[in-house]
């Protein structure tokens, strides 16, 4: 699943970075933020950042462990990098954690979606150094939840940035049920905020929020790592 997820991720933010490529320039656009939480953001400007909806919750990032009983820590399963090339690039990924719940300890606290009465609880803020002044900084937000916050995100989005472009189409299951599936996406040379309707299970929807500068680097790094391999056969 995390290389299916991985594999949706990726074509999400390509074409999210197509979208920003081909958007009109600019000099007045604001950068894009989920949550409150913008594009380029620095690490540290996270980690003092309180949760969004008020909830108790503290900040955990990648190579941070947390205490879930007395005798067992362990670093959250959101918060881990699995993709060689981040790895390399030192990406980091942060969450807020909860922090007051005995059946929750140690889970990523959940982030409203609008007025959708759904949250997503499978989310991660990623950092990239930046080559400009060393700092890491947000280059990608991702979190899926049910589809049935679909049409409500897209309300609130649409409120906060303007109509987005839309593409629709179709998807199957595994026993060959189609299902509708739309994808909007917000761009501007900056950076893009995209939603699909149908992520990684038909149950599922995704929010992608991308620096379109800073998630170059990653996808630049992705290129030349995948060049660099034999591809003999």
């Amino acid at each position: 699943m995390k290389n299916y997820v991985h594999g949706a991720a990726a074509a999400g933010i390509a074409l999210a970075l197509a979208f920003s490529a081909s958007a009109e320039p600019s000099s007045g656009a604001r950068p894009f933020d989920f949550k409150g939480v913008a594009l380029g953001t620095t690490i540290e400007e996270f980690r003092a950042m309180p949760h969004p909806d008020g909830k108790a919750a503290e900040v955990v990032c990648t190579g941070e462990k947390i205490e879930v009983t007395r005798n067992y820590s362990r670093e959250p399963i959101d918060v881990m990098v699995f993709d060689e090339t981040e790895k390399t690039l030192g990406v980091r990924r942060c969450v807020w954690i909860t922090v007051d719940s005995p059946y929750g300890k140690g889970s990523a606290a959940m982030l409203s979606l609008a007025s959708s009465g759904y949250g997503t609880g499978h989310y991660s803020f990623s950092f990239v150094t930046d080559p400009v002044d060393g700092e890491m900084r947000l280059f990608k937000f991702m979190g899926t939840s049910n589809a049935a916050a679909y049409p409500a995100t897209i309300e609130a989005l649409t409120g906060k940035w303007g109509k987005p472009v839309t593409e629709k189409g179709t998807v199957q299951n595994r026993i060959g049920n189609t299902f509708d599936k739309e994808t909007a996406v917000w761009a501007n040379p900056a950076g893009s905020i995209l939603v699909e309707s149908r992520f990684s299970k038909i149950d599922d929807m995704a929010i992608i929020m991308t620096d379109a500068r800073l998630s170059k680097i990653v996808v630049d790094a992705e290129a030349a790592a995948k060049a660099a391999k034999p591809n003999a056969i």
